[in-house]
């Protein structure tokens, strides 16, 4: 294999092939001999890896293809992909016995044959060779150009406007990215108004940062073309810009960040009235790629601020990381806009609006669980999942005749006062202003609770709750009927370590300890607070037997009736139960399980009834004969002698107006 003189062989494998390697003769006509280790036939793979050094880094490249030796050569076909450094570009200045290719069929081609990337290059060119013609006075390669590419600053503007109500914090954040080559110098305008009111630039490593009149005419951006006689009707007014040159103690590659901050004094309007609030723009200058921003507004609690006036602007999600995505900028935002054609406008009315009441202490959820015995004992437990901003004395109210247990404060017991026998009051930590997660627990008892009303402690009412759980157990010999409608009936029991897991409410549970439970579980659901809840428990043998006993009576009374007015009062019953089903859907249910057997011996009642009933009147049934007394037998009768056949009477006429007599046909009957 033929190798150039400024090649300079690193490594040369794999080891398990590759023997020993010579290298010989100078110049272009440099041959390199590979011994192997053993004789090989079919396919495989040597690996050369060369380096050659170079004057400059613009210097030109001349890559000349290592050929092999012409003995025994039938066919020599192969790619060549160039890579260079992100900071380099190629240019094609000859090509000796090579086609160009895409790079994207080479790079496939190459991983398919386990062509390793070189770290630090990206490719960007390549080419083929299917027949190399080794006569030739030009050896087979490429030519090409090098040249440095130039530095390419781009910047993002993230931008804040705080309004509070006695001033306006302004702050922006300018991040410049450079491609290339390293820069030391960076550029910022801003207003010249807002430039005399005095603003202050930081960032890291900032040798100085003069104000000038005008960039340097190597940092003057294009123009953009314009139509004669046309002005774009988005334009904003022409500007007077005020410029700053940035620059650092030594040049940087990659993103660099600068900060602008300011104060103005604000006043916002009283009884109503607006104050406009005009942002002024803060962008970077100089000769840039690409410019974008994004404008995040934060306000006070007691400030308003009404449809904004824009120019060039995007109306924005503030809450949306896409939008606003300098998290810093991003927390407290009620507004957000951006930006990629700047210079912009933008006009903010500001108005006093009356402080709202801010609660201090909110329960996130209260979670309920009863146990109800069969006696009427209730013994139960109230978890109360609070947020509180400062240290408040809650108020509790439990029902009468409530025997309270024990009260814990995040797993702590704690002390209560108790001013009236039905009042407990707990006093909550304090937190030094910020939000803290509470959890109050408390467990009770009553001798004496009925189904029909079951209590729980009360928070006094300036303490919001935003959601109700109640958990139920009942003996399980007893049967749910009803509930009441302002819960929702929730299906599948989950624990109370799930339910605050899934209110994802921050809350610790540390503090929450298992609570005994026995019978069957139902669960249900509110939204805000519920001190009461209404069920209708009973047995269920005695609810079996009064089911029984009524349709078994129902179908009894019933046989009276023939086939269609049975069909009618089943209908009516079926359509009555559907009706109900929609207020009281597990009774209708509960009633239907229990007395499907008996509706079904009704059915077979009825079935027998009617085949007894058709068969009788068929004839199929006839009375047995009833039996003669013993006795002696009566002489026959004598035969009576046979009279004349009587002959017919003639008819009397009726007379006219009068009464015709009526004649006894049985009479005449014996008579004939």
């Amino acid at each position: 294999m033929n190798l150039p003189e400024p090649w300079e062989i690193v490594s040369l494998g794999p080891a398990n092939i590759v023997d020993d390697h010579e290298l010989s003769g100078t110049g272009n006509t440099r041959k390199l001999n590979i011994t192997l280790k053993r004789e090989l036939t079919g396919s495989f793979t040597l690996d050369l890896v060369l380096r050659a050094s170079r004057r400059a880094a613009d210097a030109p490249v001349d890559f000349i293809l290592p050929a092999a030796a012409k003995a025994n050569l039938h066919l020599y076909t192969g790619q060549v992909v160039v890579s260079l450094a992100n900071s380099l570009r190629a240019e094609i200045a000859k090509l000796k016995q090579l086609q160009s290719m895409p790079v994207n069929r080479a790079l496939r081609t190459g991983r398919r044959q386990q062509r390793r990337p070189v770290r630090g290059l990206a490719p960007v060119m390549a080419f083929e060779f299917r027949a190399i013609d080794q006569t030739k006075p030009e050896p087979p390669g490429v030519e090409l150009k090098i040249a440095v590419k130039p530095a390419q600053v781009s910047a993002v503007a993230h931008r804040r406007v705080n309004l509070q109500p006695g001033s306006i914090e302004h702050e922006a954040v300018i991040n410049y990215k450079v491609l290339y080559a390293p820069v030391d110098t960076f550029y910022l305008k801003m207003p010249a108004t807002l430039a005399d009111t005095g603003v202050q630039i930081s960032g890291p490593d900032i040798k100085e940062k003069p104000r000038i009149e005008a960039l340097p005419a190597d940092q003057q951006p294009k123009a953009p073309a314009k139509a004669e006689g046309k002005t774009p009707k988005d334009q904003p007014p022409p500007v007077n810009w005020a410029y700053y040159r940035i620059v650092l103690q030594s040049p940087v590659l990659g993103n660099y960040w600068l900060t602008v901050k300011w104060r103005k004094s604000f006043q916002a309007g009283q009884d109503g009235a607006t104050s406009i609030v005009k942002v002024e723009p803060v962008l970077a200058a100089g000769k840039l790629s690409d410019q974008s921003g994004h404008i995040a507004v934060v306000k006070a609690p007691t400030l308003a601020i009404e449809t904004p006036t824009v120019k060039k602007l995007i109306e924005g999600d503030a809450g949306s990381p896409v939008d606003l995505p300098y998290q810093a900028h991003r927390r407290n935002a009620i507004k957000a806009f951006k930006y990629n054609a700047p210079p912009f406008q933008l006009t903010l009315a500001v108005r006093m609006q009356k402080e709202s009441e801010v609660f201090t202490t909110i329960a996130n959820a209260v979670i309920i669980e009863q146990i109800l015995a069969r006696d009427g004992t209730l013994n139960a437990r109230a978890v109360f999942l609070l947020s509180s901003s400062r240290g408040d004395r809650l108020p509790l109210t439990f029902p009468k005749k409530t025997k309270v247990y024990r009260v814990r404060l995040n797993g702590q017991e704690v002390a209560v006062e108790t001013p009236q026998p039905n009042v407990r009051i707990v006093r909550l930590p304090h937190s030094a202003g910020q939000v803290a997660k509470l959890v109050l627990e408390l467990t009770y008892g009553l001798d004496e609770a009925s189904s029909s009303r079951l209590p729980a402690p009360a928070l006094h009412q300036d303490v919001p709750v935003q959601r109700s759980f109640w958990r139920l157990w009942i003996p399980k010999d007893h049967s749910l009927l009803t509930y009441d409608r302002d819960f929702a009936l929730e299906r599948g029991g989950h624990s109370t370590y799930d339910l605050i897991r899934t209110l994802g409410t921050g809350h610790p549970l540390v503090g929450v300890q298992k609570f005994a439970t026995q019978g069957q579980l139902w669960s249900f659901a509110r939204q805000g607070a519920a001190t009461e809840l209404s069920v209708w428990v009973v047995s269920r043998e005695w609810f079996s037997i009064v089911i029984w006993v009524l349709v078994l009576a129902a179908g009894v009374a019933m046989l009276k009736l023939n086939g269609y007015r049975r069909a009618l009062i089943v209908f009516g019953v079926a359509a009555l139960a559907a009706l109900i089903h929609l207020f009281a859907p597990i009774l209708v249910t509960k009633t239907l399980k229990t007395g499907i057997i008996a509706a079904v011996l009704v059915l077979v009642l009825w079935l027998i009834h009617w085949f007894f009933v058709n068969k009788r009147k068929r004839g199929g049934l006839t009375p047995p004969p009833i039996p003669q007394p013993a006795g002696p037998t009566p002489p026959p009768e004598p035969a009576k002698p046979e009279e004349p056949e009587a002959k017919p009477k003639p008819k009397a006429k009726a007379k006219t107006g009068g009464r015709a007599k009526a004649t006894d046909s049985g009479k005449s009957a014996e008579k004939e």
